[in-house]
């Protein structure tokens, strides 16, 4: 994912939640309805659309998030223990793709990328999509574990307005799950998650070593 082009990624991020026109996109982060068309620009759009990675639909675009998280996950380096890592990428995958008409509208919305970036170029460059997709486990089990040092760690690493939507999103999209008859699933899945994470933890794997700089990164 490293070599991702930049106005790809922006696409991406742009319809994580839902699918966008790019007159849409361009006018969002550029104030410019064609910047997305320039000719080098709409190449590289093209090709993530003939490899796969993005999806077209008319003139509306979006990721095909089972391969971006395929490429995610691949590129998501936690330690020796493979068994237990691999466990972890394939629950977290199905954390966004089985329960992708809440989980993506409420962890991967765009009010969200723009808490982070800004709608700045070079923040979205500078966005780390593996971190982005675990951050609301991780906090997750954070306040599971300990509230009090897990609303310290959120004050320390600016995180309060990214915790603050999070919650509200949640409220607000909670019919979803309703609707689908997802609740169980979903609790279950945050269940899941935090005694993986503590195992993980046990077993010296860098599940927060390696993302807590990410994090402090990511709220500053």
């Amino acid at each position: 994912m490293a070599n991702l082009d930049k106005y790809v990624k922006i696409v991406i991020l742009s319809t994580l939640e839902k699918p966008k026109t790019l007159v849409e996109i361009s006018t969002t982060w550029f104030k410019n309805k064609g910047r997305l068309y320039q000719p080098q620009i709409i190449k590289e759009i093209k090709k993530a659309v003939e490899s796969g990675l993005l999806i077209q639909d008319k003139k509306f675009y979006e990721p095909n998030i089972p391969k971006l998280f395929d490429l995610l996950l691949a590129d998501l380096s936690l330690g020796e223990q493979k068994k237990i890592v691999e466990e972890y990428k394939n629950r977290l995958k199905q954390f966004y793709v089985n329960l992708g008409d809440y989980t993506r509208k409420t962890y991967l919305n765009f009010e969200i990328i723009k808490v982070f970036t800004n709608l700045d170029q070079r923040k979205a460059a500078e966005l780390d999509l593996k971190l982005l997709i675990q951050l609301p486990l991780l906090l997750r089990f954070l306040e599971y574990k300990d509230k009090d040092t897990a609303n310290i760690l959120i004050q320390i690493m600016s995180l309060e307005n990214y915790v603050k939507l999070i919650e509200k999103l949640e409220i607000q999209n909670y019919h979803i799950l309703k609707e689908k008859k997802l609740i169980y699933d979903f609790v279950e899945s945050f269940e899941w998650f935090s005694k993986i994470i503590a195992k993980m933890q046990k077993k010296g794997l860098t599940i927060f070593k390696k993302n807590v700089q990410a994090m402090k990164d990511l709220g500053g």
